[in-house]
């Protein structure tokens, strides 16, 4: 996948970018549809509305699907290293003067100026925002003085003549036709089953088309443009910067009142009655204001109006009505799932390969979310640098294989596994050759100072820990390796915190993680010092294993510590029930194998 440099990972840049692209995309598409949909005013104001709506929520979904580590395509290698490590161990590494090699990803640092650019966008986007926020809060207040101030009409004529239009419609709910002192021409608002119908004061004594007046406002209320104008609105004050938005707004306006012009039209009012009215009501909306654009589109309404030759039909199928949704729902599905998936909230059944744990318990482990050989690099790339110590990175190959194999060989989780002699018997036959070829391939490691050789190395016994695995996991059903997790969190205690699938479903602030792998990092140190002590004087290393349980276990508290409440209790309900396991043998002959 070509990873473009200046598009946003993660975080508000993100959001906005998702919002930059997936609007122009939507907006697009609904403008052209709309376009396409001239002849039909009530299909158009459906695909605006519909366009507008998902301009605002696709980006939320796909936000909410990002958080959900979902995606149709599959983790960048990238994000997956920049996912778990973090980016100041790379210059501490380099200060100490560690060896470093390619690797198959980039860590990033942040660009300073483009943070910069990014908060200056944002503080912009605010402040536009913030002031059609403002305008959409003055109309609402508007509006509710209105209905506080309606003058009710005591007209019989015009009174009965918005029942039948009521009646005609099918509008049900109480229907009010009152005077307002801030409109210049009918206007209608519509909540739940009450409608009210405003008219300029002193209407009701001059001659007019009545019927087809409120035949065409009470259309509005009967397709619900209230609260579509207001979703309009919404779309603007949120996204002022995007011209599909400003287009699909100027065209469900202007769609809306052609359509309710079809339904005054379809009830039995004649067309040129209707302009006529529509004409005789133009010179007292444009003394109060009408802008000479709004003009020119009754003019057009009008022009329309007497070019019917036949009804029209105002309302929509229930089939199309279904298939325009269900065509909306798929490109919002696949707008939203349109990205990689996250590695930290992965969903195998056993931790990720990638992550090798921390099994090296006397320090001959590195960064416990180094780059592990199960990531599929495809060759070393120009100018990536990892901060793997040469030095620690052989010993941890193997190690997540082995810790897996090696659980499996104790009878106690097998006897929690419920996994019987013969099929384990059978695994371990199945297993051997695989084992022995990585055993090989272990020992005939090429030298370090060729990039490309070695990488070619890495990803051979990469791929043979990925079979190994993948027969461990066919041979289990999905209980036992929902288990075999669980207890492969267990052996790692504390440290399973620095499982990028551990720190994703606990939702670890990068915060967190830093202190996570600081006190990591000092046990590891202190064990190492404790080993190395220990071989210098020529002891055994069983003499040194009290030692380090008491260590790991003030280790695993403090890990435990940087947790919050909440997140502790997710972490036991995360490994589950609890299984007494020997660690220390387990760790000592995993180490006493990589080390051979």
């Amino acid at each position: 996948m070509v990873d473009v440099n200046w598009l946003p990972r993660d975080g508000w840049p993100r959001l906005a970018a998702d919002f930059v692209w997936q609007s122009t995309l939507i907006g697009c598409l609904g403008w052209l549809a709309s376009v396409a949909l001239g002849r039909r005013p009530a299909a158009r104001t459906y695909v605006c509305v519909l366009a507008l709506a998902l301009c605002l929520f696709v980006p939320l979904v796909t936000l909410a699907v990002r958080h959900a580590g979902w995606g149709l395509l599959p983790p960048d290698p990238a994000t997956q290293w920049n996912a778990s490590y973090p980016s100041g161990e790379l210059q501490s590494s380099e200060q100490q003067g560690l060896a470093v090699w390619p690797a198959p990803a980039v860590v990033r640092l942040p660009n300073p100026w483009t943070e910069l650019a990014w908060c200056i966008a944002r503080l912009a986007w605010y402040l536009v925002t913030a002031w059609f926020v403002m305008r959409l809060t003055m109309s609402v207040c508007s509006l509710v003085r209105l209905l506080q101030g309606r003058t009710p009409c005591h007209a019989v004529s015009v009174n009965a003549a918005a029942r039948v239009a009521a009646r005609q419609i099918g509008l049900r709910g109480r229907v009010e036709v009152a005077h307002g002192d801030a409109v210049a021409s009918p206007t209608v608002w519509a909540c739940g089953r009450s409608t009210t119908v405003f008219l300029p004061p002193g209407a009701c004594g001059q001659p007019h088309d009545w019927l087809s007046v409120f035949c065409h406002e009470l259309a509005h209320a009967r397709r619900g443009d209230p609260w579509s104008r207001l979703l309009a609105e919404i779309a603007v004050a949120v996204l002022p910067w995007q011209p599909f938005v400003w287009l699909l707004r100027r065209h469900y306006l202007h769609a809306s009142e052609e359509a309710c012009d079809d339904w005054a039209v379809a009830l039995g009012c004649e067309p040129d009655e209707l302009a006529d009215t529509l004409v005789n009501w133009l010179p007292v909306a444009q003394a109060g204001g009408l802008a000479p654009s709004l003009r020119s589109k009754v003019m057009e309404r009008v022009r329309r109006l007497l070019a019917m030759t036949s009804l029209p039909r105002p309302a929509l199928g229930v089939s199309w009505r279904v298939s325009t949704m269900a065509v909306a729902a798929c490109v919002a599905c696949l707008l939203a799932l349109a990205q990689t998936r996250s590695p930290l909230a992965h969903s195998h059944a056993l931790p990720a390969a990638g992550w090798d744990g921390p099994m090296a318990e006397d320090g001959t482990s590195s960064h416990p979310d180094a780059v592990g050989v199960s990531q599929r690099a495809a060759g070393p790339q120009t100018g990536a640098r990892s901060a793997v110590p040469v030095h620690h990175a052989l010993p941890r190959l193997n190690a997540c294989v082995q810790h897996v194999l090696g659980l499996l060989a104790m009878e106690e989780v097998r006897r929690d596994l419920r996994l019987s002699s013969h099929a384990y018997l059978a695994l371990k036959l199945e297993t051997e050759a695989a084992q022995s070829e990585l055993e090989q391939l272990l020992h005939s490691a090429p030298q370090r100072h060729d990039p490309e050789q070695w990488w070619q190395w890495v990803r051979k016994v990469g791929d043979l820990k990925q079979e190994l695995l993948a027969r461990v996991e066919s041979r289990l059903s999905q209980e036992q390796l929902e288990r075999l997790r669980q207890i492969i969190w267990q052996s790692y205690g504390g440290a399973a915190l620095l499982d990028p699938q551990v720190a994703g479903q606990l939702q670890m602030s990068l915060q967190q993680r830093r202190m996570l792998w600081t006190i990591y990092k000092e046990s590891s140190a202190r064990l190492r010092d404790l080993f190395a002590q220990t071989e210098e004087a020529g002891l055994p290393r069983d003499a040194a294993q009290a030692c380090a349980a008491e260590l790991r276990q003030q280790r695993d508290e403090r890990l435990l510590g940087v947790l919050t409440p909440a997140q502790r209790d997710a972490f036991v309900r995360l490994t589950g029930r609890k299984l007494e396991l020997d660690t220390a043998r387990l760790f000592s002959r995993l180490v006493g194998e990589a080390r051979s």
